[in-house]
Formats: C-alpha cells, sequence, structure tokens
C-alpha cells in the first residue's frame, strides 16, 4: 500500500514536510479489510468443538460462542484430533502421502475452513479450546509485551497467572460440566503448561509421547464416558508442524511426516468403537521463506528508529513503539515497505475486523487482545538463520496468491524497559514466502463411512 492522504502534523503542531504521509484511517481499514476476512462466526477452527458438542447432544454453549454453521450425526463419542501445521494448499500438492486423510469428505457447511488471524498456534490453540475468534480471548500471537519483556505464549516462562490472563471458560469445561467425559491426549510435557492451563484447561489429561501410547490414550478415554455415556477426546500432533520448521513444507522430512500421521490416523480409525465421530483438524499450515528474502529490524536502522521492542512473530510482527512515536513509525513503515506490506495501527486492525469480534473487557485490560498482527506476511527472525528453517503456518478462508518477494523483521536483543508502549504491525497484501503466513484451511471435518455402518469417522486434510 502506498502512503497517501494528508501530510502528518508533527508533534511539535506543525506539518512534518520531511515526513512521509500518513494515510487516511478509513482507506487503510478498507484496504485491510479487502485484503483480510476472518471466518464468519460459526465456522472454522473455532467451530470444531461446538460441533462436536453438538454431535454429542450439547445444545447450549457459552455466552460468545457461535452455534456452528456445520453439523454432523448425533454420536456418544467424539475425537477431535488437532495436527499442528497441516495445511490444505499443503496437502493438496502433497494428497500421495495421505491415503486416509485425502478419502475423508467435508460435511456441509465446513468447505473452506480457516482459522482466525495471527493463524499461528497459541492463537489458534485458543480459539479451538474457547469457540472464541482471537479477538474475544486475546492471545493474538507468538509473542507479546509483557512487563517491558518479550513474552512467549509458548514457552510461558515467567508469565502471568494463565486463569488471569485469559479468564475466558473453555469448552473443555463446560463439555464436563453437561456430563460429557472431556480428556486431552497430548505430550506430557504439555501437560500444565502455561498454554494448556489458559487454553485447553478442562477435564483429564493423559500424557502420551509414542504413537502407540497416543492410540491407547485415546481409546482408553473413549471408555471412560460420563453417567450418560458421552464421551469427548482432544488428541494433539506436533510432529508434522517441527518438519516444516527444520526442513520446510515442500521437503521430504515434511511429507514422510504426513505419512506417519495419515497412518496413525488409518489405525486409529480401525480400532475405534461403535458410535464414534473422529474430526481431524488443524491449527494453520506453511509454506516456504526463502533466507535471501528476509528483513532483520535489528539490522535496519530505518524501520528500527522508534520501536522499542518487536513481538508477535516474524511474518505477523507487533512492533512496540516508543512513547509518543506510533505516528512516526507507521509513517516511515509505510513509506519504506510500500506495497510489500500493510502497516496498521492496533485500532485500525480491530476497526477492520481482523480479529473477530473483541471484547470491551480485553480490549481494555490489555493491548495484547486488541493489537493487530498481519495477515499475510512473509519472513522468518534472526534466530532463524538455517534457510531450512523456513516452516510457515496457515489456515486461513483465503487462498494465497502469486508468491513474492519477502521481508523480515525481528526482535532486538534486549528491549529496553518503557512505561508506556503503543504498537502497530505490518502485512504484505498478497501471500508472499513467509513463516506463518495463511493457506486456505484444509478440509479440517469431514465424513465417511467405515466397513462398520456405526462407526462414523469425520476427518480433512
Amino acid at each position: 500500500m502506498s502512503p497517501a492522504g494528508a501530510a502528518r502534523p508533527s508533534e511539535s503542531g506543525g506539518t512534518g514536510a520531511d515526513s512521509p504521509a500518513r494515510p487516511a484511517t478509513g482507506d487503510v481499514v478498507a484496504a485491510a479489510r479487502e485484503a483480510y476476512q476472518p471466518p464468519a462466526p460459526g465456522s472454522g477452527l473455532a467451530s470444531v468443538l461446538p460441533g462436536a458438542l453438538r454431535a454429542l447432544g450439547v445444545e447450549d454453549l457459552p455466552e460468545g460462542v457461535a452455534a456452528p454453521v456445520w453439523s454432523v450425526d448425533p454420536t456418544r463419542r467424539v475425537v477431535v484430533v488437532l495436527a499442528d501445521g497441516l495445511g490444505a494448499q499443503q496437502l493438496a500438492r502433497r494428497s500421495g502421502h495421505a491415503r486416509t486423510l485425502r478419502d475423508l469428505a467435508t460435511p456441509e457447511g465446513a468447505e473452506g475452513f480457516g482459522c482466525g488471524f495471527p493463524s499461528t498456534t497459541a492463537t489458534s490453540l485458543t480459539s479451538l479450546g474457547t469457540g472464541l475468534p482471537p479477538g474475544g480471548h486475546g492471545i493474538v500471537g507468538w509473542q507479546t509485551s509483557y512487563r517491558g519483556r518479550l513474552f512467549s505464549h509458548l514457552a510461558w516462562k515467567d508469565g502471568p497467572d494463565p486463569h488471569t490472563y485469559q479468564p475466558v471458560p473453555t469448552l473443555l469445561q463446560h463439555a464436563a460440566r453437561r456430563d460429557v467425559s472431556m480428556t486431552t491426549v497430548s505430550q506430557q510435557a504439555f501437560s500444565g503448561s502455561g498454554l494448556t492451563r489458559a487454553s485447553l484447561r478442562g477435564g483429564g489429561y493423559v500424557g502420551a509421547g509414542t504413537h502407540d501410547e497416543r492410540t491407547s490414550g485415546v481409546l482408553q478415554s473413549l471408555m471412560q464416558a460420563g453417567r450418560r455415556g458421552r464421551a469427548l477426546v482432544y488428541a494433539y500432533w506436533d510432529e508434522i508442524d517441527k518438519a516444516g520448521h527444520v526442513y520446510g513444507p515442500d521437503s521430504l522430512e515434511w511429507g514422510e511426516a504426513v505419512e506417519v500421521f495419515d497412518t496413525w490416523v488409518a489405525g486409529l480409525l480401525a480400532r475405534l468403537p461403535a458410535e464414534t465421530t473422529l474430526l481431524v483438524t488443524a491449527d494453520h499450515g506453511m509454506i516456504e521463506a526463502p533466507f535471501d528474502q528476509r528483513r532483520d529490524l535489528a539490522l535496519d536502522p530505518v524501520l528500527d528508529e522508534g520501536v522499542e521492542l518487536l513481538a508477535g512473530e516474524p511474518r505477523a510482527p507487533q512492533a512496540w513503539c516508543r512513547p509518543g512515536a506510533v505516528d512516526d513509525v507507521v509513517a516511515t513503515w509505510r513509506e519504506e515497505l510500500g506495497e510489500e506490506a500493510i502497516v496498521l495501527t492496533r485500532e485500525e486492525a480491530v476497526e477492520a475486523g481482523w480479529f473477530g469480534a473483541v471484547r470491551e473487557a480485553t480490549t481494555r485490560a490489555s493491548a495484547r487482545s486488541s493489537s493487530p498482527c498481519s495477515a499475510r506476511p512473509p519472513c522468518s527472525t534472526r534466530a532463524c538463520c538455517d534457510p531450512r528453517c523456513c516452516g510457515c503456518a496457515a489456515s486461513t478462508a483465503r487462498s494465497p496468491g502469486p508468491r513474492r518477494p519477502s521481508r523480515c523483521w525481528s526482535p532486538r536483543p534486549e528491549p529496553r524497559p518503557t512505561e508506556r508502549r503503543e504498537w502497530l504491525a505490518t502485512t504484505p497484501p498478497g501471500v508472499a514466502n513467509g513463516c506463518h503466513s495463511p493457506d486456505r484451511a484444509s478440509r479440517m471435518v469431514g465424513r465417511r463411512h467405515t466397513g462398520n455402518p456405526s462407526r462414523r469417522s469425520v476427518g480433512g486434510p
């Protein structure tokens, strides 16, 4: 987007003739809306657990959670499997690695499934767990600024109390209150982690490291149905995402990781008890981020000027600005990045609807919940020095356009503390080569009949 509009007044009250002009907010918001639209209420990743609960006979949902626009047949047991990093376009290109997944159908109304913005694990898992868009739960990125330092939602090191930080009750808790036996099957290391307690708290937890342990954990949990005989199991699979980040989503290793997952799903389907529905989904997808097309903020004095801390994530940077510097940073970034990025203030991103409905309490309480990110920026961090480390997450309702040159931003090593911070973020208007860049969502839910007429499997690539 090229800078446009009247000249921006300087802090001293003048026009600031030597500074880039800042576009009118209305034009910027309109362009942002055209560039990206989040999943509609009742669709996308946030609707997976509401759809599972409805199949189990739970019709009431917590306040603010939209009823799903798709459905599967009523059943007694549901298994939701989330494969981290398994995007639709990747799977379509490499469908030969997924004989089981490619045969799973999509129920009417679930076509074009997408996750929210930004398309990153911390945000997506919280939408899955709460049934809310990012603006509703407030975790809008991999990293944020917490007490003047960079804070990772995944690591949650020295972080806030998860229940206070993300106070919205989860759908896992809601299921347990509706006499549905709720169990999470995942790596033992994630049990009790900050992100788990913030996003997916509720029900039991089975630590399972090996593939066989995950299968056993799912099957045993299904047998522990509540007094009404209903069970919901959530299983997390992280190996595909790891392969994409280490070797790249177009690598042989990524295809092998998909084959392993596909084989595991086939084995699980063969052992599921009658009256069981399987839902297979993903939190995002991936595209390549060429090493020679990255821009490092720490080495760029032009983009670095006025920036106190760079949070968010490589492809969706969130620039926390020094007091009084936000207008200058916005103007500079818009001029410097031109059409390669959409630069928005927090308020503009919220108005454009990138985060879906934003809770007022969340907006007031913390900048993290109403801050803008980028919808499709290409990049990778300084720490990602290996050109193979180019996994990019995506799972949005919009297909990417032609690849284009990308730029990269990364946080300064030791951000200086400040009493007040404002921040903005950027996104290229077209999908480019970047880490965690949006992609059309996979068929996140689907349906097919197995040899046993009473056994239903729902899943998607």
